[in-house]
């Protein structure tokens, strides 16, 4: 946000992205979303708004900030505002705007009252078809990063989250789309993206072997597919050049596979397209974003859901040389 007209200005990078028809997010703590920001977003047909805030409570915002002596949390509800306002003077529906929300030791009982506060700055609608359904909802993003081991919630923190106070976001939740009159059958849960770490991906194991994973920072170690499938569609970089595969190994800046000074964005990715049945490497990819183990999880999905529809359309098996139908191996492989 500091490049200003860079990024959303006529001839900034949204732009450039939107004309070519990708959809856009930008992640930022709202700061400097002015109106003639919100107004420019708008203009550039940015797709989605990752704002962070980790809690309602102003004190312990503006500490997680970094920054106790400035009432930041005011300037990240006015950048909200702004879009809000942006929206309805423009009648558009976009960009939506999710919150990231990341969980420590300090924020982490404070986690209903965010869920309650946010429910009260959002448009009042509990009807899925509504564009607004998903704004303001909250992704929870689990503190990372070894320089954080002291932020990071305690296997007792981790079990009280998921077995206590998830639960009570889950009533405040559901009292919201009673207030909104919805009945019983129509009331929506808390999924995909918006769910808790733990329901949002299968992990191997269960919930204890998730929780004492959880307290090493080592979230994506037991959600990881076969594959990568986000790696060879990405590109990530660091601002000294350096070009990686994915958003955790330029955080941690493992593995660099060129730098944009000395060679194409392009050409980085077809050198290393050989290397990509090496991912996922369970060491550096313990720490795997859980969105991207989303996405792998999503992917690996659909793609055995269309393995097993074209097994149930073959009628007639081929036959391999060892004399065993192709469907057959198919089955296996699934």
């Amino acid at each position: 946000m500091v490049l200003e007209e860079q990024i959303w200005g006529d001839d900034g990078l949204i732009r450039f992205a939107t004309e070519r028809s990708a959809r856009v997010n930008v992640n930022t703590n709202a700061t400097l979303i002015t109106p003639e920001v919100a107004l420019r977003f708008i203009k550039g047909g940015l797709g989605i708004l990752h704002i962070s805030l980790d809690t309602s409570d102003p004190e312990l915002q503006n500490e997680l900030f970094g920054n106790s002596s400035s009432d930041l949390t005011h300037q990240v509800l006015q950048g909200i505002y702004n879009i809000q306002l942006a929206r309805d003077i423009l009648g558009t529906s976009y960009p939506a705007i999710h919150t990231n929300c990341v969980l420590t030791k300090k924020n982490l009982d404070k986690f209903p009252q965010l869920v309650a506060f946010i429910l009260e700055k959002r448009k009042q609608t509990a009807d899925r078809k509504d564009p607004f359904y998903n704004d303001l909802f909250p992704h929870i993003i689990p503190v990372g990063g070894s320089s954080n081991d002291w932020l990071r919630p305690s296997e007792e923190e981790f079990r009280r989250l998921y077995t206590e106070i998830w639960n009570h976001v889950c009533e405040i939740w559901d009292n919201y789309q009673v207030k909104l009159g919805v009945p019983q059958g129509k009331r929506g849960i808390l999924f995909g993206y918006f769910s808790n770490p733990f329901l949002k991906i299968e992990h191997e194991g269960g919930l204890e072997a998730y929780i004492a994973v959880s307290r090493e920072g080592q979230y994506g170690k037991l959600g990881l597919s076969r594959q990568c499938y986000v790696a060879p569609t990405q590109a990530y970089f660091t601002p000294d050049g350096y070009q990686f595969r994915c958003g955790s190994h330029a955080v941690r800046r493992q593995h660099p596979i060129g730098n944009i000074a000395e060679r194409k964005v392009f050409d980085s990715i077809r050198s290393g397209i050989a290397d990509l049945d090496q991912l996922p490497q369970e060491e550096d990819c313990y720490g795997c974003a859980l969105a991207t183990l989303y996405i792998n999880q999503s992917v690996e999905a659909k793609l055995k859901a269309e393995l097993q529809s074209m097994l149930k359309m073959r009628k007639t098996p081929i036959k391999k040389e060892l004399g065993k139908p192709v469907s057959q191996a198919l089955e296996m492989e699934l």
